[in-house]
């Protein structure tokens, strides 16, 4: 038997509970719980087969953002003082009133590539050049 997709998949639950009289029994062959099946049904009853193609876990994931300005800030400490470290970052940060986490600066240290400390002095001789 061809490997189905989740669509293929849905719609077969579907099928075999309504010609085994028996949801258990669907779910079972399929290797899906009960629940799964309910879930399934909630969406066909409410939107018919277009529901079921449009369900699933494939919607976007956005990392967490911060503003331009607590980024800019970041980039900056990083810039000027590439040795330090997140957490000396973070504090000068949470001094200064800007509310940000050790992971925070982190995050936003990986989204410029900036998250070893070579590359930050790398990056701090590069902007001293400009």
């Amino acid at each position: 038997m061809k490997k189905m997709d989740h669509y293929q998949k849905k719609l077969l639950l579907l099928k075999l509970a309504k010609k085994y009289k028996n949801v258990s029994r669907a779910c079972e062959e399929l290797g899906v719980s009960r629940q799964h099946y309910y879930d399934m049904l909630k969406l066909y009853n409410e939107g018919g087969t277009k529901a079921l193609k449009n369900s699933g876990r494939n919607k976007p994931h956005y990392k967490k953002r911060f503003s331009a300005e607590i980024e800019n800030k970041v980039i900056k400490i990083a810039k000027e003082h590439p040795e330090w470290g997140q957490l000396r970052v973070c504090k000068l940060l949470n001094e200064e009133k800007v509310k940000i986490s050790i992971g925070g600066v982190r995050c936003i240290w990986l989204r410029h590539n900036l998250d070893t400390k070579e590359k930050r002095i790398a990056f701090s001789k590069k902007a001293s050049k400009v």
